[in-house]
């Protein structure tokens, strides 16, 4: 019983959510919804900046996990986040590559009866982290819709505001303790 929900839990992450790696490197991303009739709702709740923000100020204790690439958090990150890119930018190819050591970092980083609100640039590589957070055990996974630099529409209007253009607290630099290089070292990769 356990084995096959498991199973059903990562078959329904990585079903839903169909991210093209070419639309995760920034900019605006195409999320590819696959549904059927007996389709299950998404097991990560979609919030906004804005509730992301409340979350984070309120009282309880809420981890801000950034998964965009390491020169993206470097850039400008919401203060206090953690870094766990998603993706690496492969200089040889040009293209972006899965990080094979993400979940693995996470687990030793994050515990996973935590509150998390995962996020990237503008939601769709956030989603599909979330997604395999969630099918590994964390339930208090939320994605932010419109990430750090907002969801745009094809003609440029603004479906999700993004964390920067809100100003809320944001920081430079790799991060600290925060970092991904400090956050790798704990888990032994």
């Amino acid at each position: 019983m356990v084995r096959k929900q498991i199973s059903k839990n990562l078959s329904l992450a990585f079903s839903v959510v169909a991210i093209s790696i070419a639309g995760c490197a920034g900019g605006n991303h195409s999320v590819n919804m696959q549904a059927s009739e007996d389709a299950q709702p998404q097991p990560v709740q979609n919030i906004t900046v804005m509730q992301a923000n409340d979350l984070l100020a309120g009282e309880r204790e809420h981890i801000f996990l950034d998964v965009r690439t390491l020169a993206e958090f470097e850039a400008g990150h919401p203060t206090g986040a953690l870094n766990i890119p998603l993706l690496f930018n492969d200089p040889d190819s040009g293209t972006y590559v899965q990080n094979p050591n993400f979940l693995d970092v996470v687990m030793v980083n994050i515990p996973k009866h935590a509150s998390v609100v995962v996020s990237c640039h503008s939601g769709g590589r956030s989603a599909r982290a979330a997604n395999m957070m969630h099918a590994v055990g964390y339930q208090k996974v939320s994605n932010m819709l419109g990430g750090w630099g907002g969801k745009h529409n094809s003609d440029g209007s603004v479906l999700h505001p993004g964390w920067h253009s809100q100003n809320y607290p944001t920081q430079q630099g790799q991060g600290g303790k925060n970092s991904y290089k400090s956050l790798r070292k704990k888990s032994g990769n």
